[in-house]
């Protein structure tokens, strides 16, 4: 029964990160387009690991890519970014 209980929870924890995997895979797409929201999303998305892994560079390259764009919430984490 434990293993039962094991086996359904890794089964839940697979599902989840292919549907991260696959979000990203969509913002991704969006935010190369120049989409600013989405351009944000894979930049919190690189930061967290969540769908990729994390990639601090790259994340910065997405943020500033929206911030460009007049995105305010990457032109915060930008500067938060840029502070550390």
């Amino acid at each position: 029964r434990t293993q039962r209980v094991i086996d359904a929870q890794e089964s839940a924890a697979s599902k989840l990160r292919e549907a991260d995997a696959r979000a990203f895979a969509l913002y991704l797409r969006r935010a190369e387009s120049g989409d600013a929201d989405s351009q944000h999303e894979v930049a919190l998305r690189l930061l967290a690991g969540k769908g990729v892994e994390k990639d601090a560079a790259k994340a910065r390259e997405w943020l500033a890519k929206a911030a460009a764009q007049g995105h305010a919430k990457a032109k915060a984490r930008l500067a938060e970014t840029d502070g550390k």
